[in-house]
């Protein structure tokens, strides 16, 4: 999983932020409640890179642009980025999910800053970011659905965020209009049981459901994907 803080030349020197992050994490304190917390062993560490926001980034500037909203014209102005990414397992209490979103918390400490969750695609100001985490279901809220209608006037669902969980997102193809309805609570359901497993992956059965190869384009999957049959 990786989060985006865009900002400015606080942001351009990969030293100075590989350094406060090791700072941060070898004696972790909750930005929200203040407290201590337990800090990771160093191998499940978030890791940042920076980058200037210009043509070589490996986002669609103007797509975040036009969907952040009034979070636009700062977006517009960021002249750097830091990605915090996250690559290792999935840890007890989802504690590695946690600090990494403390530690976005920690780095995005001006107005200006804009967090960008790239598994949701969800954009936020630093104040909003920070106000999230105080919410007692910010875990449950780490995933967000979706649907999009053809010419056909065919639905699919879809979901962002399960790469947090170390599990695949989901989907469900053209589904007449008429059985939307229905099929969401199926689509909902297979959600809910994925979450209960370690692991899902392309021609696993899990109760009722049986999964297949996605057919999205990959630019619309984080990492992996599997569909509904």
């Amino acid at each position: 999983m990786t989060f985006a803080i865009f900002g400015g030349t606080e942001f351009s020197s990969q030293d100075e932020i590989s350094a406060e992050i090791e700072h941060v994490l070898r004696r972790p304190i909750d930005p929200v409640s203040g407290r201590r917390v337990p800090s990771l062993a160093v191998q499940y560490w978030p890791t940042a890179v920076v980058a200037a926001v210009d043509g070589h980034l490996p986002l669609a500037m103007g797509g975040l642009i036009a969907n952040a909203g009034e979070l636009s014209p700062q977006l517009k102005s960021s002249k750097y980025v830091a990605f915090i990414r996250y690559a290792g397992p999935r840890l007890a209490r989802e504690d590695h999910l946690r600090q990494s979103a403390w530690l976005v918390s920690t780095l995005a400490n001006r107005p200006e800053h804009v967090v960008v969750d790239l598994s949701t695609r969800r954009i936020f100001s630093s104040e909003q970011w920070r106000f999230d985490l105080k919410k007692d279901d910010w875990i449950q809220d780490q995933v967000t659905l979706g649907a999009e209608k053809n010419a056909a006037n065919k639905v699919t669902f879809y979901s962002r965020g399960m790469a947090k969980f170390a599990m695949p997102d989901l989907e469900m193809m053209e589904i007449p209009s008429s059985q939307a309805r229905r099929k969401f609570e199926v689509f909902l359901s297979a959600l809910r049981l994925m979450r209960t497993k370690t692991a899902v992956k392309v021609g696993d059965r899990i109760g009722p459901h049986w999964f297949t190869a996605c057919r999205r384009s990959p630019e619309a999957i984080e990492k992996a994907c599997v569909a509904l049959q």
